[in-house]
């Protein structure tokens, strides 16, 4: 299991790509339209996550500067997966 040090999550980058998908309404949107793709089998959850993620941080980082290739895929997969369970 992995050892959660910021805020919950793996690390800043984690909690702060997070942050901004679960707390903007436009970033939420995307969000969930990539979660529920992957509920309904449409397309692999990594491939869902990376297309969301280029989607709504097109410059690689958060609009608070954190890499989103910093960011834990396991924990953001979890995440999605529980999104929409």
């Amino acid at each position: 299991m992995e050892k959660r040090e910021y805020n919950g999550w793996k690390n800043r980058a984690t909690w702060n790509v997070m942050l901004w998908l679960q707390n903007d309404e436009g970033l939420y949107r995307t969000y969930r339209t990539y979660c529920k793709m992957v509920q309904d089998g449409k397309g692999s959850i990594v491939e869902a996550r990376e297309e969301m993620l280029l989607l709504c941080f097109p410059s690689g980082k958060t609009p608070d500067g954190d890499s989103v290739h910093s960011a834990s895929r396991t924990e953001i997969n979890a995440a999605m997966k529980e999104e929409v369970s």
